[in-house]
């Protein structure tokens, strides 16, 4: 599984040096799209005023960008290996730079251009303390330059990176600049327009991303009337340049490139990093054939006789914490010649939540290890999801408090198989039938602020699957892990919305829009499998209009008569699957942001929510495509018009709450399910992402209705 990992800095705010306009918005911006598009793991952010940074253990660390904060950060965070081959970190500092000595310098807040040497922290250092963190791929993206005093004649990007890609916002005895009309760089504006792009025209490699900046940016100044800056690029080593940044954009011939690098790794004997290329081919592809043969391949070429493996992985007794009598119960379980030693590795969701689990209980991988008597390297080939004897692998289960059976993916014996099933990272599952079509389809997404005025606006492409009998269209959204409710300071939050909690869920597909009374109607005239459906049961009639006035059990009865129909498992999402759709990424109240408005949802906007903007109350549902505006996943009306049934009874809270997705029930039977996503009539507040309601199963409404998950199997 690929790992994304980014750092963003932006300074306004200089003690020493000219102010900026607008580094802090960039870094802002940068950092929005890391975790709402590109679905970073972690984004570090430091700005004038950007919010503490929590760290594994102790205290949250300051975010201020000070010499300090900055140097030590670096110095402490990158000690030691956290990600791996295959896995990037992305470097964004928007702020000034200087050039002195012949070295090239970034300029924290503190920074003076006196003492250069002293105050201000080099992209060598820089470099340097990213490289120990063991991702293949670091990639930095430097706006710096932007000082309007003495600049020694040269800016930033004369030292090359030993392999890094480093992305300037201008050459040397150039400056960057700022455009009040975007309220941005010209380099990071470029930057983040490109990112977006989709179809063949993307900027998915290194080279064409560095092609498009150094045409657009010089471009943008001259009409600004801003003088000449032009972006360039050093990769490091040049093969670099076709490095894919943006696997779901990468084109037939950029995964040719990648596979030709493959093969050659293998042939040269490289087996760890042609696999990992071969994990980047599906990341881009999806799915092929060639990456799944070479993958089993290389897993069968670098299996281990049982000597080797029992080498590798004996006990450890160097340390005192584990008594004598434990440690020579240990040795003789190992020493007996006739038995097979059992391995196993984590499953996808398992790295997910030992990952969880060691963040929540502020253990280092030192510290783990510590507990757990077991040598660090072992430790780490655990979270890498590598082959451990199953005796070490019960005991970190033990220390993270996770159940072993749960979390592991496979096991093998002393022998590899040739016909052993090899997990594949990445791959979704095969769903595809023949009562599927699949094409693309466009969609604008947009984020407000406050007051509702549009901040940004993009678009994308997305795949989606429709199920021919009843065209229903359907999204597949891949796995991945969330934080489920409000947090406490959300305006308007209920405290059945708590506590916050992570949840890792597995890959589904999931109805585009509601379940309309054309679909509705094509499956209600279906045998019955529980119950009589109604053909008509709506309100207000349309066949484009979401299906309402239907119980929980007749939407149960929908997806059992569809799932007969197509051979598919259709069901209703579970509470957990319907708001990590909604979401999408992000942790605003509304996916569009912190507030909501009547152009963008149909809700009671008589009322409002952080603003003071009423709207057009339209006291009926409304077309599922009548907003234009989706969410990043491609979803639409998830906020409004029809309220939507889920697969869960009611709970009062997230108390003992489950953390792998799946639907809650009740032992006492409860008739109470959940409702979300508010309706028409419906005042902004209910309408947001984490807000719950319970509802009598039985119970039908003229602003209730459902739409459906394929499950993904």
């Amino acid at each position: 599984m690929v790992r994304n990992w980014a750092i963003a800095i932006g300074i306004n705010e200089y003690d020493y040096l000219a102010p900026l306009n607008y580094a802090k918005r960039d870094a802002e911006a940068f950092r929005a799209f890391c975790f709402n598009q590109l679905d970073f793991e972690e984004v570090y952010y430091f700005s004038d005023d950007s919010p503490p940074i929590q760290q594994d253990y102790g205290s949250p660390m300051r975010s201020q960008p000070t010499y300090g904060t900055l140097s030590r950060f670096l110095r402490a965070r990158f000690e030691e290996k956290f990600l791996g081959a295959g896995d990037n970190i992305w470097f964004f500092f928007a702020g000034h730079g200087k050039r002195h000595l012949n070295r090239d310098y970034l300029m924290p807040s503190d920074a003076d251009p006196g003492n250069i040497q002293r105050t201000a922290i080099s992209i060598n250092y820089i470099s340097e303390r990213l490289r120990r963190c063991g991702a293949d791929n670091v990639i930095l993206f430097l706006d710096a330059c932007r000082n309007e005093g003495d600049r020694d004649g040269e800016g930033v990007g004369v030292e090359k990176q030993q392999g890094i890609v480093t992305f300037f916002s201008c050459s040397p005895n150039e400056r960057s600049y700022e455009i009040d009309e975007f309220q941005h760089g010209s380099f990071t504006y470029s930057l983040l327009q490109a990112l977006r792009i989709q179809g063949k025209n993307n900027c998915a490699t290194v080279d064409r991303l560095y092609q498009y900046l150094r045409n657009q940016v010089p471009e943008i100044n001259s009409r600004y009337k801003k003088p000449r800056q032009t972006p360039y690029t050093i990769a490091e080593p040049a093969t670099k340049l076709h490095l894919i940044l943006l696997p779901k954009q990468a084109t037939p011939t950029d995964v040719s490139i990648l596979k030709a690098d493959a093969f050659e790794a293998e042939a040269e004997g490289k087996l760890e990093l042609a696999e990992q290329l071969w994990i980047r081919v599906l990341e881009a592809s999806i799915i092929d054939n060639q990456a799944i043969n070479a993958i089993k391949r290389i897993a069968l070429k670098t299996s281990k006789t049982q000597a080797d493996i029992q080498t590798e992985f004996q006990p450890d007794y160097t340390s005192n914490s584990r008594s004598s009598e434990e440690s020579s119960t240990l040795s003789t379980n190992y020493d007996k010649p006739n038995q097979k030693a059992s391995y196993v590795k984590l499953s996808n969701n398992g790295a997910e939540l030992a990952n969880l689990a060691k963040t929540e209980k502020k253990f280092t991988y030192a510290k783990l290890a510590e507990v757990c008597c077991i040598s660090k390297s072992t430790i780490l080939r655990f979270f890498k999801q590598e082959m451990l004897d199953t005796r070490k692998f019960e005991i970190i289960c033990e220390a993270l408090g996770l159940v072993p059976e749960s979390v592991t993916e496979n096991h093998s014996t002393t022998k590899s198989d040739s016909n052993e099933t090899i997990s594949l990272l990445n791959i979704p599952p095969q769903i595809l039938s023949s009562s599927f079509t699949t094409s693309t389809f466009k969609f604008e997404v947009v984020s407000i602020d406050q007051k509702g005025q549009e901040i940004q606006r993009n678009q994308q492409t997305a795949g989606q699957y429709i199920e021919k009998r009843v065209s229903l269209e359907l999204v597949l959204l891949p796995g991945g892990r969330f934080l489920m409710g409000s947090p406490e300071t959300e305006e308007r939050r209920l405290p059945n919305e708590g506590p916050q909690h992570s949840v890792v869920t597995k890959p589904f597909l999931i109805g585009k829009y509601p379940v309309t009374q054309a679909q509705w109607k094509a499956v209600a005239t279906l045998n019955t499998v529980n119950r009589d459906l109604e053909l008509d049961p709506s309100h207000f009639k349309g066949a484009n209009l979401p299906v309402e006035q239907v119980s929980w059990y007749d939407a149960v009865e929908f997806c059992l008569r569809l799932s007969r129909e197509t051979g598919h498992d259709y069901r209703l999402p579970t509470e957990a699957e319907w708001e990590y759709a909604c979401r999408a990424g992000t942790k605003t109240p509304f996916h569009f942001g912190e507030t909501i408005t009547s152009k963008l949802a149909n809700y009671d906007s008589n009322y409002s929510y952080r603003s003071q903007l009423k709207g057009n109350f339209r006291k009926k549902t409304t077309p599922v495509e009548f907003f234009p505006l989706a969410n990043a996943f491609g979803l639409f009306d998830m906020h409004g018009n029809v309220w939507e049934w889920c697969l869960d009874c009611w709970s009062e809270n997230y108390n003992n709450a489950l953390s792998d997705g799946q639907a809650w029930f009740d032992d006492n039977s409860t008739n109470l399910r959940l409702l979300r996503g508010g309706s028409w009539y419906n005042d902004p507040r209910d309408c947001r992402s984490a807000f719950r309601k319970s509802w009598d199963s039985n119970d039908k409404l003229n602003r209730v209705g459902f739409r459906v998950v394929c499950v993904a199997k």
